[in-house]
């Protein structure tokens, strides 16, 4: 039998790896981009994004920033979450 890790629990507000992937979609972002506008490493973010690692709080607070900069805003309503993008914003 395989043993599974446990899906983690996210607190309110708090950025998960589905929407930072989702966000840089909107935004036609790379893994390399969103690292170098966040002042991350890339693995770091990789490692968020596949769901290995829950980065500390500096790390995560560093690419929500990058993200609500380029026009990102994070939902979450019940039990469901996601991402928009404000037009206008500039995410070049």
């Amino acid at each position: 039998m395989v043993e599974t890790a446990p899906e983690p629990i996210y607190l309110l507000g708090v950025l998960r790896p589905a929407q930072c992937r989702a966000a840089r979609a909107l935004l036609n972002w790379s893994q390399i981009e969103l690292a170098e506008r966040a002042g991350i490493q890339v693995l770091a973010l990789r490692r968020f994004e596949t769901g290995r690692t829950d980065p500390r709080a500096s790390t995560r607070d560093k690419i929500e920033k990058a993200l609500a900069d380029a026009g990102i805003e994070l939902l979450e309503a019940d039990a469901q979450v996601g991402v928009k993008l404000h037009q206008g914003r500039s995410h070049d």
